[in-house]
Order: C-alpha cells, then sequence, then structure tokens
C-alpha cells in the first residue's frame, strides 16, 4: 500500500467520531423496512440503492415533509428586509432567525412567487421542497422548479442524485454523506468537523432515527 493512501486512510480514520459510528450501526446495519410496500420512499430507495429511512429523515429533517418549502440562508440586511416585505405582502407563513429564513408557501402558485422573488432580489443561497434541493443544484443540472414543489418523486430523486454524489466523495461512506448533503462537499471541512464530533446534522438524524424507530 503506497504511503499517501496510508496516509489518507489514517486522516479518515481518525475523522470517525463516536456519534458517526453509532450513526452507521443503527441506520445501515440491521435495516428492515418500516414501510409499506409500493410507498415512493420504498420505490426510490431500491431505483437508487438508498436506505428508504435515510431518505424520509432527511425529508423530516430538511422541510418537516412540507412540500412548498423554501429555506433560505440570507445575513444582507437590505436583502432580508424585502424578501420579508414581500412574504408580508403576500402573507406568506414564514419564521426567522439571524441568519435564516424559513418559508412555508401554502400553495404552489405561491411558493412559484417566492422563488421567483429571490432570484430577482439575487439571492444565491437558498433550498427549495420537501429534500430542500439548493438552488446551485437547481441550476446546475437545469431542474424544473414546478416539480420539485409538485412532484414528490422527481423531488426525491434529484435529492438522491446529490446524496450519491456525496457518497462518490466520500467514498461510499454515508455517515460523511449525510452531513455533506447538509454541509457541502469539502473533505477538509468534514473530516474537521468529525474528529471536533460536530455532525451536527447527523447527530440531528440519529436523535430522528431513534425517536422515529426504537
Amino acid at each position: 500500500m503506497r504511503e499517501s493512501t496510508k496516509k489518507h486512510l489514517s486522516e479518515k480514520q481518525k475523522a470517525y467520531s463516536k456519534l458517526a459510528k453509532i450513526a452507521l450501526i443503527i441506520i445501515i446495519v440491521n435495516f428492515n423496512s418500516l414501510f409499506a410496500t409500493g410507498n415512493i420512499y420504498e420505490e426510490v430507495s431500491k431505483k437508487h440503492d438508498i436506505s428508504e429511512r435515510i431518505i424520509y429523515l432527511i425529508e423530516k429533517r430538511e422541510s418537516k415533509h412540507k412540500k412548498y418549502a423554501i429555506g433560505v440562508g440570507l445575513k444582507n440586511i437590505n436583502k432580508r428586509n424585502k424578501l420579508i416585505s414581500h412574504l408580508k405582502y403576500k402573507n406568506t407563513n414564514h419564521e426567522t432567525n439571524p441568519s435564516h429564513i424559513s418559508i412555508y408557501p401554502k400553495n404552489l402558485k405561491e411558493a412559484l412567487y417566492t422563488y421567483k422573488t429571490l432570484k430577482y432580489l439575487n439571492v444565491k443561497n437558498f433550498a427549495v421542497g420537501s429534500m430542500q434541493i439548493h438552488i446551485s443544484n437547481i441550476e446546475r443540472k437545469n431542474l424544473d422548479v414546478k416539480r420539485l414543489f409538485d412532484d414528490k418523486k422527481y423531488s426525491l430523486e434529484n435529492a438522491i442524485s446529490v446524496l450519491n454524489y456525496c457518497k462518490k466523495r466520500f467514498d461510499g461512506d454515508i455517515r460523511f454523506a449525510i452531513e455533506c448533503y447538509n454541509k457541502g462537499g469539502s473533505r477538509k471541512k468534514l473530516f474537521t468537523l468529525a474528529k471536533e464530533g460536530k455532525m451536527d446534522y447527523l447527530e440531528s438524524i440519529l436523535k430522528m432515527y431513534k425517536k422515529t424507530y426504537m
């Protein structure tokens, strides 16, 4: 084995936190489907070889299964004020904190209006639909925004495409793939988070797993 390969493996092994190891055991090993045969999660999981529980829990974590949900990362005060003004004008449900706005349109028309407003304001950091597909992926893959909101299978399959990219990025390791889905694909960043025990997205998925299935 090459020295560089040994070094890479050593670095990766150090990055595995105790939490990540537990998550792997619970989510991947001894997996038994809880869903009824023929449901949409089972269908897409079999097609793409991704655990249906992982798909379900990521959707729950991202949007609470709300198909018109839009999440916006926005610190620019001017743009925040303009966006909130639009949301209030349309009476669109939303929640805010200093760095994030969670938007819950009531229907497809309202969701598309909000999407167009974000584009008009040149907001670069937002995600849409039940699986919260990021605008960068929407534009890169030329995805149909209307279908991301209104076609569950389409939304799930495009989310799985992102998750599969993350799996390849991290050599098939589902622990890092889950964290990558939320944090992006920087190996250095995620290995650092693992060493520091700060894989909070994976931890939240694990907590939901325990609450839902145990």
